[in-house]
C-alpha cells in the first residue's frame, strides 16, 4: 500500500511529468500482484 501511496503523491505532486514512471510501476505491480484470479476472467 506504501507504493500506491508514492505513486499517487508523485502524480499530485508532478503530474504529467509522472505519468510515465507511475505507469511503469503500477504495470509492474499488477504483473506481481494480479487483481483478478485468473479462474474468473474468461
Amino acid at each position: 500500500m506504501k507504493i500506491i501511496g508514492e505513486v499517487i503523491a508523485d502524480v499530485i505532486k508532478r503530474r504529467e511529468d509522472a505519468l510515465d514512471e507511475s505507469r511503469e510501476k503500477v504495470l509492474a505491480l499488477t504483473e506481481k500482484f494480479p487483481l483478478y484470479a485468473n479462474d474468473i476472467i474468461e
